[in-house]
């Protein structure tokens, strides 16, 4: 299988600029390296950005995952108040990994 990395970057960015969506695909086909490379590309041109790699955390509420990254206030809270973020660049948050979650609890709290 080829992979065309720029236009499937171009995909994405049109995909992600229209709203909330899900990324599926069979292991090891580039959904972390999509991401990751859509976050470094937001971070590049000063767009509030945030990649929170699931299969890095093991959290299983809001206090846990605000110590874990050690934030001073909840992680949405920080979301919201990010004052780079317009309408035309909003603020983004990429979730990776979310299959890798095992607990019950952890894939109630996502």
């Amino acid at each position: 299988m080829e992979i065309h990395r720029g236009r499937l970057s171009a995909e994405f960015a049109a995909f992600e600029r229209e709203g909330n969506g899900v990324i599926i695909g069979a292991p090891g086909v580039g959904k972390s390296h999509l991401l990751a490379a859509h976050f470094r590309s937001a971070l590049g041109a000063n767009r509030p950005a945030s990649l929170l790699a699931l299969d890095k955390h093991s959290v299983r509420n809001d206090l846990e995952l605000q110590n874990e990254l050690r934030l001073e206030r909840d992680f949405i809270e920080t979301l919201a108040d990010e004052p780079r973020a317009t309408a035309t660049a909003p603020g983004l948050l990429l979730i990776d990994s979310y299959d890798a979650l095992r607990s019950e609890e952890g894939q109630q709290y996502v």
